[in-house]
Parts: structure tokens; C-alpha cells; sequence
């Protein structure tokens, strides 16, 4: 009888014993349930207070708080949620994984990197090194990059790890350095399409245009309609003055059916433009669309959209776009006297005079001296008769000019007095 009630006791007390173990299982499940529901319905207000409510500390219940909390935009508390969850599961790789994304995605890439050391303290994962390293560049901490990036590349060579590096030593003005890291590891992997595209980039970005042109030459022989190389060839041999050749490649980029941005539009403006001075038209085109694209904002643009609108005879059009130019010149006397004597002949060739004059006298205000300005208004006040006027600029210029000979401005000066002086010695005859 004795043994029969001590096998139901233990029969009863086993089944409190499960009994519990349900009680306290089925609660969290059906919360990690309506967690999830209301996950999906991104009801993330409502999710984080039932998280709080239930005073859930399990690992989930973190993450799924914190990453609640970075959607909303809660960041300070998204922190707290991280820093709470690093202190209550210091040891769980799955959970510091998730919070060091979660901190680098809110932009405290200095918390992220707290996160990598503590994941790498525990196990020295290449790519949680290589994360680290990372995140010390996002952190702008260059020098901790650069010593990450070296501890990495002792163990193996990692063509971003490589590239990382280069940027931070870039960034720490070892422009030299970084180039020398990017061409040995070039080098060492001519098909390595990144690494040849960043060392570009930093070559345009130093003004090593012969380099860039150089560099990108050779990839584009290996893959010739590849748009980022051809888009930078194209700006490198402008800038080096390989005008055809640039419009050679901005033809083949509308080729490919690239929808140019403002810097492309402008420079294939250009490079059309130093081509084909006597024929620019479709430099104008180009220019058109980039004064479009920045809204007017730009000095260089409406400048050689007003002197392409001037050689291809649309000269009311370019005293317009000179006019606008000068507005946004900064205080710079020789743009502006080169702007208002173009506004000047503008004028002229439009059968204006007198606005003409207005503009050259502007000019002289900057410059007093300026050859092309007294000549103008010389040949101006010619034209209107005004002998006088004419006769003073014309003086005046030689002053600034003797040189008869070789000036032509002084040469057609002193031809063009000679002969006012003896028209006004008939006049008294």
C-alpha cells in the first residue's frame, strides 16, 4: 500500500513539474506569436510596449525591440536597447551580430565597432575583422582602418580589404601611398574591375589625368563599352586636352544609351566645343542641357553657352546668356571685364549702340587700361560719328599700347586718327 502511494506522489509531482515547465513556455511562445503578428502589420509601437509590458529579456525580444525602435526613428533608444542587451547576453555571437548591423544602419558606427571588438575578442572571425575595419572607416577613424586593414592582409590578401585601406590613407592625405597600394594590387589583378576603378577615381580626384587616361585605356581594350570606364576616360582626356578623343568617347556613351548628368552634359559641351570651334552646334546642345540640369547656377556654363549661341548666330540669345553670366561671376575683375566686352559686342551685332557703350564703360571700370575695350568703344563712337569720343578712345590707347607695329588694336588706332586728323583739317580749309 506504501509502495503504491509512493509511486502516485512521484506520478503527481512529476506532472507539477511539467505541469509548470508548460505554464511557462506557453506564455512566451504566444507572445513571440503576437510579437510577430504585429511585426508583419508593422505595428511598432504597439510591439514594443507588449515587449516592455511582458517584461521580455530573451534574446529575441532585444533584437526585435531594437530593430522596432530603429524603424521608428527612436534612435537614443535603440541604443539603450542595444546596450541593454549587450549587458544581459555579453556571450551571444547571433545577438552582438545583429546589434552591431542594427547600430551601423541607425550611423553610430563607433557603438558597431564596440560591438565587432567584442565579437572578434571572443572569436577572431576574418570577416567580423574585416567588418571592423570597416566600420572604423565609417567611424572616420582612418588610422584604425589602415592598422586593421594591414593585421588582415598579413594573414591573406583581400582585394577590399586592399581598397579600404587605400581610401583610408587617402583620406589621411597619403595620396601617394594609396596609389602605390591600389597599382601594386592592380598588378597583381589586372581583371580586378574595383580596384583599377578606384585607383582611377583617386588619379582624377589628384589631377593625374595622363595616369587616369592611361589606366583606363588599357581596361577599355579588354572591355570597350564598360560606361563608368568610358565616363572617365572621356573627362581624363579633356582635361588633358585630347578634346576628339573625348568626343569619341561621350559618342559612344550616348551609344549605349546613357542619359547624361550635369557634369557629362558639360564636358562633352566642352570637349565638342575645343574639337570643333567653328562648328558648335552641338556643344550648344550639350550646354543647354547642363545649364538646365543645375538650375542656372553655374558661371562656366551660361559663359560658353552664350559664346556657342554667339558663333552659331544666335547673338540676341547670347547677350541674354552673357548677361546672366555676369550676374554670377564672384568678385573676379578679369572674368568681368572679359564678360562685359562680350556683353558690348553683343550689343553691336544686335544693332544697339548705345547699350554698347553702357557696356564697355562698365568694362573700363574694372580695367581702365584694357586694349580690346578702348578699341570698341573707339570703333563705336566711330560709328555713330561721334569723332571726338572716337578720337579720345583711340588716344587712349595708344597711351596703353605704342606698339604700332605688332598691336593691331594700335595699329588701326593710329591709322583710324591719321585720317580723323586730316578729315579736320579739310573741315577748316
Amino acid at each position: 500500500m506504501m509502495y503504491k502511494l509512493f509511486i502516485v506522489s512521484v506520478f503527481f509531482i512529476g506532472s507539477l513539474s511539467l505541469f509548470s515547465q508548460e505554464q511557462v513556455l506557453e506564455p512566451e511562445q504566444k507572445m513571440i506569436e503576437r510579437i510577430e503578428v504585429l511585426k508583419k502589420t508593422m505595428q511598432f509601437q504597439e510591439m514594443i510596449h507588449l515587449i516592455d509590458s511582458m517584461e521580455c529579456k530573451i534574446p529575441y525580444c532585444f533584437e526585435t525591440k531594437a530593430e522596432a525602435q530603429k524603424f521608428l526613428g527612436y534612435l537614443a533608444q535603440t541604443k539603450e536597447t542595444i546596450r541593454a542587451g549587450l549587458l544581459a547576453y555579453p556571450d551571444s555571437t547571433a545577438l552582438l551580430e545583429r546589434f552591431a548591423e542594427i547600430a551601423q544602419e541607425i550611423g553610430d558606427n563607433r557603438l558597431a565597432m564596440q560591438i565587432a571588438n567584442a565579437i572578434t575578442d571572443k572569436v577572431p572571425d576574418p570577416a567580423w575583422m574585416i567588418k571592423k575595419a570597416e566600420f572604423a572607416y565609417a567611424a572616420e577613424d582612418y588610422t584604425q582602418a589602415i592598422v586593421l586593414s594591414d593585421s588582415i592582409l598579413q594573414e591573406v590578401t583581400v582585394p577590399s580589404v586592399v581598397r579600404l585601406k587605400a581610401r583610408s590613407l587617402a583620406r589621411l592625405d597619403s595620396v601617394a601611398e594609396s596609389i602605390r597600394v591600389l597599382e601594386t594590387e592592380y598588378r597583381r589583378n589586372p581583371d580586378d574591375y574595383m580596384t583599377m576603378k578606384q585607383l582611377a577615381n583617386l588619379c582624377l580626384a589628384v589631377d593625374s589625368v595622363d595616369k587616369l587616361v592611361l589606366i583606363t585605356d588599357a581596361y577599355l581594350e579588354k572591355d570597350s563599352v564598360n560606361a563608368d570606364i568610358l565616363n572617365l576616360n572621356a573627362k581624363g582626356n579633356y582635361l588633358s586636352n585630347h578634346f576628339q578623343k573625348a568626343v569619341e568617347r561621350y559618342t559612344v556613351l550616348e551609344q549605349l544609351g546613357i542619359e547624361f548628368d550635369y557634369d557629362q552634359n558639360l564636358f562633352a559641351g566642352l570637349a565638342h566645343y575645343r574639337a570643333n570651334e567653328s562648328y558648335p552646334l552641338e556643344a550648344h546642345q550639350y550646354l543647354l542641357k547642363a545649364d538646365s540640369l543645375s538650375k542656372g547656377k553655374f558661371f562656366e556654363v551660361k559663359f560658353y553657352k552664350a559664346i556657342t549661341a554667339e558663333v552659331i548666330g544666335q547673338t540676341e540669345k547670347a547677350y541674354t546668356y552673357y548677361n546672366e553670366a555676369y550676374q554670377l561671376i564672384k568678385p573676379d575683375t578679369a572674368q568681368l571685364v572679359n564678360v562685359q566686352n562680350r556683353l558690348g559686342r553683343m550689343a553691336m551685332m544686335n544693332g544697339k549702340p548705345e547699350i554698347a557703350i553702357t557696356h564697355y564703360l562698365q568694362s573700363l571700370e574694372y580695367d581702365n587700361d584694357n586694349e580690346f575695350t578702348l578699341i570698341s568703344l573707339a570703333l563705336v563712337y566711330d560709328y555713330l560719328e561721334d569723332e571726338k569720343q572716337a578720337l579720345t578712345y583711340y588716344r587712349h590707347l595708344l597711351e596703353v599700347a605704342p606698339d604700332t607695329i605688332h598691336n593691331p588694336y594700335s595699329k588701326r588706332a593710329s591709322e583710324r586718327i591719321r585720317e580723323l586728323d586730316k578729315k579736320e583739317s579739310a573741315r577748316k580749309k
